[in-house]
C-alpha cells in the first residue's frame, strides 16, 4: 500500500495494487508546526501511544514516520491544519487503517494529490530472473585481461633482453670463423667465445628497458573498485537469504546505489549517472509481484513535484534599509524550481551494475522499492531504524 497525504486538500488516499483503495479528511501541522513533506515510510506501530514531547498527549493508533516525533494517529479535525506535525485522522479510520497497513508501508507527503501510475522500462526487471554464473567468470576474466594488458609491456621487455644478439646468432652459426676485433687498441682472441658465454654478456652489458611500475594508478583503482564490487556482490547474496522488504535508494549527489533490508543499511556501491542540467526529480518505483506468477514483478511510479524557490519581492537594498523584520511582513513570491526529468528520463541516465541489481530483483517482493533523487543518503531523517527518507525542500 501506498499512502499520499496532501497538505492543500488535508487529505490522505490510500492506493493498493488495484488503484484507489480508501481516503479520509486529516488535519496536518499548523503554522509554525509544519508536517514535512517528502518520502517515509511506516517505521512503528503502536495502538496506544502517548507523546513524549508534547506532555503525554495521546496518539491512539499511532503510525509513526520519523523519529523526530511525525505519525499518523487519531485525534480532533477542526477542519484545517491544527497539529504539532502529526497527520490527525478520524478514529474509526485510524483503527481500520492501522490494521490494512504494515511496517514499511510507504508514505509520501506532498502540497497537493498525487496518484501511483503502472509503470514499465527496461532497468526494471519483470521477472525474477535467477543469478548468471557467467557474469561473475566474464568479471573474472576482464579483471584478468587487465593486468595481463599492464604487463604486456613488461613481457615485451623480458623477451627482447633473452632474444640473441647478432653477435650470438653469428657464433652460433656452424663454421663460423674465428674473429678479431680491435678496440681502444686491444686485440682479442681470434678464438670465438661459446654462445652461452656470449649470452651471459649480453644479458649484463645490455642496457635494460625503464622497468614498468608493478602496478600503475589505473590498475590500483581497477583493484580497488573491483574489491568494492565483489565485497557489495558478496553482500548483496544476503538478501536472498533474508526476508523483509527491500529498499533501493540511488543518490545523484553521492553517485551511489544504496540498499536497505528491514530498516538495517546492507551495502552501497558507486554508480554513473549522465550528466545533465535538468535534475532527475525524485522517483518512487514500487514492485508487486504477480499474484498468478510469483516470478513476475509488476511497477508503480510516483513522482514528486519539484521544489518551489521563495524569494521576497523586495530588493536586498530594501531588506539593509528596513530590516529583516519589516521586511517579513512582505508577502514571498513563491516560485517554481528547475523542472526535473521524468521518471522514464531519470531511468534512462542511469548505469546501474547489472550483477547487483539482478540479485536485488530475484529477492525483491510486494513493497520493495527503487527510489531515484537528487538528494544524498544525509539530507533527510535516514538513519537508524529507518527506510530512506527524501525531504520534499
Amino acid at each position: 500500500m501506498i499512502i499520499s497525504i496532501s497538505i492543500a486538500e488535508q487529505k490522505l488516499h490510500l492506493y493498493d495494487a488495484n488503484g484507489l483503495f480508501a481516503e479520509s479528511p486529516v488535519s496536518t501541522g499548523m503554522p509554525g508546526h509544519p508536517t514535512p513533506m517528502g518520502v517515509f515510510s511506516v517505521i512503528q506501530k503502536q495502538k496506544y501511544h502517548r507523546s513524549n514531547i508534547y506532555s503525554g498527549a495521546p496518539m491512539p493508533y499511532m503510525q509513526r514516520i520519523t523519529w523526530s516525533g511525525v505519525a499518523m494517529h487519531a485525534g480532533v479535525l477542526p477542519g484545517h491544519p491544527a497539529s504539532h506535525g502529526c497527520i490527525r485522522m478520524p478514529m474509526a479510520f485510524a483503527v481500520k487503517m492501522y490494521n490494512w497497513t504494515r511496517s514499511g508501508a510507504r508514505v509520501v507527503i506532498t502540497p497537493g494529490d498525487i496518484t501511483p501510475e503502472s509503470f514499465s522500462h527496461p532497468v526494471l526487471a519483470t521477472v525474477k530472473a535467477p543469478p548468471q554464473p557467467l557474469a561473475e567468470a566474464a568479471k573474472s576474466e576482464a579483471f584478468a585481461a587487465a593486468k595481463s594488458e599492464q604487463s604486456a609491456e613488461a613481457q615485451t621487455a623480458a623477451r627482447a633482453a633473452a632474444e640473441p644478439t647478432s653477435e650470438l646468432r653469428s657464433a652460433m652459426m656452424p663454421g663460423a670463423a674465428a674473429e678479431i676485433s680491435k678496440t681502444d687498441g686491444v686485440t682479442k682472441s681470434s678464438r670465438p667465445e661459446s654462445p652461452i658465454r656470449i649470452a651471459e654478456k649480453s644479458a649484463v652489458t645490455a642496457t635494460p628497458a625503464a622497468a614498468p611500475a608493478t602496478m600503475t594508478d589505473a590498475a590500483k583503482d581497477l583493484r580497488s573498485a573491483d574489491a568494492a564490487k565483489s565485497a557489495a556482490l558478496s553482500k548483496a547474496d544476503a538478501i536472498g537469504r533474508r526476508s523483509g522488504q527491500i529498499a533501493v535508494f540511488v543518490s545523484r549527489k553521492d553517485s551511489r546505489l544504496y540498499v536497505r533490508q528491514n530498516f538495517s543499511p546492507l551495502f552501497d556501491v558507486a554508480v554513473t549517472i549522465a550528466a545533465d542540467e535538468r535534475p532527475l526529480g525524485t522517483h518512487i518505483f514500487t514492485a508487486q509481484v504477480d499474484k498468478d506468477d510469483a516470478n513476475v514483478l509488476h511497477w508503480s511510479v510516483v513522482s514528486l513535484p519539484a521544489p518551489t524557490v521563495h524569494a521576497d519581492r523586495r530588493s536586498e537594498r530594501e531588506l539593509r534599509f528596513h530590516g529583516r523584520k519589516a521586511a517579513s511582513s512582505v508577502p514571498a513570491e513563491v516560485r517554481q524550481g528547475p523542472v526535473p526529468d521524468s521518471a522514464a528520463e531519470a531511468l534512462d541516465r542511469l548505469s546501474l551494475p547489472a550483477d547487483i541489481m539482478a540479485k536485488i530483483f530475484q529477492s525483491i517482493t510486494t513493497g520493495g522499492s527503487i527510489i531515484v533523487s537528487d538528494q544524498g543518503i544525509a539530507a533527510g531523517e535516514t538513519g537508524e531504524g529507518t527506510d530512506f527518507i527524501v525531504s520534499l525542500h
